[in-house]
């Protein structure tokens, strides 16, 4: 009876590791699809368009006296000590 009880414990724990593999390799399945069928819906979004941008061209690097503080630094026209 013990080699019964034994063999039935064998048998129920390779089953459930068996589902387990099975429901892994699903899983595993499932998140290739979804990168799979992402990466299509992404290729087939429209791109913006090549031309500039309304207002791409305003905004240029600051120089060094264009700004509050490098303009006290250098002596510029809000310098307190002038």
């Amino acid at each position: 009876m013990d080699t019964a009880v034994r063999q039935a414990d064998q048998l129920a724990s390779a089953a459930v590791t068996g589902w387990a593999v099975v429901f892994g390799v699903l899983v595993v399945v499932v998140l290739l699809l979804a990168f799979w069928w992402g990466g299509r819906r992404a290729r087939r979004r429209r791109m913006p368009p090549r031309d500039p941008q309304p207002g791409a061209t305003s905004w240029h690097e600051p120089q060094r006296t264009e700004t509050h503080h490098s303009a006290r630094l250098h002596g510029g026209d809000d310098d307190p000590g002038s």
